[in-house]
């Protein structure tokens, strides 16, 4: 979750960008890796050094030109759809709407977007079923030797005993719905980007929190019950390995929030391209109160 931490823009890779040659052809794949950087501009050079086929990832894939290339051709007025809490299913830390929002004023003012709010149909414990059955079903299968080993069992977190143990308890039927609730978002998401090229949530749940603190226990008053539960937010765009980048959009008592900017398989260089386009109209807004924002600064404050 590094990305809201510091204000630098990152990005979640869609899902075959960089080949993995330890994924088997047509395997799910519900993370993937991303990189931080000071710019879209440089994760646009890294990735034109990083991305491509390989002949031993079926699934792998690369761009049609360089995002370096990409970046310079933002989209004109595009159509970008909020996704909000999902329809309520989201518990956020206050402060972190409003700080979203502004943003969004900056994307319709300055790059001419067309926001809509939008709420899924697909529940949100839908999306959550599958990619925690998803997950712990690769959690097991990853770690199953360390769990094997009474010493090395000793040295996992309980968090990860506890998640290994779930995945070695499903059974195929569990796997298989799973994944058809899976294909519900995917169906969903299709029609989304069939009229939006773009959706977007917070980065987070939460604010940076203190470093002694495993993990949030509670937000807002609702009760996390898992140890990801906090970072809900992300799996829109996880289970579906889309293309996703996180930009700044401002902060709140001295700490830093960011955005997601979701699109559609494929679109990384367009995706790029607007997530350039706004950290510029970003910056300038940033510069209005002379580049040294004081504690609670954000962009509705400018």
């Amino acid at each position: 979750m590094l990305r809201y931490l510091n204000g630098c823009p990152s990005r979640v890779r869609g899902a075959g960008l960089m080949p993995d040659p330890s994924i088997s052809a047509g395997e799910l794949r519900i993370s993937t890796i991303g990189c931080l950087a000071r710019s879209v501009t440089d994760i646009a050079l890294l990735l034109d050094v990083q991305a491509g086929a390989h002949p031993h990832d079926a699934d792998s894939f690369g761009p049609e030109r360089p995002f370096s290339e990409a970046v310079l051709s933002p989209p004109q007025s595009p159509r970008v759809a909020w996704l909000s809490d999902f329809g309520g299913a989201y518990a956020y830390e206050a402060g972190i709407p409003p700080l979203c929002e502004a943003a969004m004023r900056l994307m319709a003012s300055k790059l001419n977007a067309i926001i809509t709010p939008l709420t899924p149909t697909t529940p949100a414990a839908s999306l959550w079923t599958a990619w925690t059955t998803l997950r712990s079903q690769k959690m097991a299968a990853n770690y199953n030797a360390l769990y094997d080993d009474p010493q090395k069992r000793a040295l996992l977190k309980p968090e990860a005993v506890w998640e290994i143990e779930m995945g070695r308890a499903l059974s195929e039927n569990d796997v298989a719905h799973a994944k058809a609730l899976r294909n519900e978002w995917l169906d969903e998401a299709a029609r989304i980007f069939a009229s939006h090229d773009f959706f977007l949530l917070p980065s987070a749940q939460v604010f940076p929190f203190d470093v002694s603190q495993a993990y949030p226990k509670s937000i807002g008053g609702t009760q996390m019950d898992t140890y990801h539960r906090w970072m809900e937010v992300s799996i829109p765009a996880s289970l579906l390995g889309l293309p996703a980048l996180a930009v700044p959009c401002g902060q709140a008592h001295g700490q830093h929030m960011g955005m997601q900017i979701v699109a559609k398989h494929g679109a990384d260089g367009a995706l790029l391209a607007f997530g350039r386009a706004y950290e510029s109209a970003f910056a300038e807004a940033a510069s209005i109160s002379d580049r040294a924002p004081p504690p609670g600064f954000g962009i509705d404050e400018i």
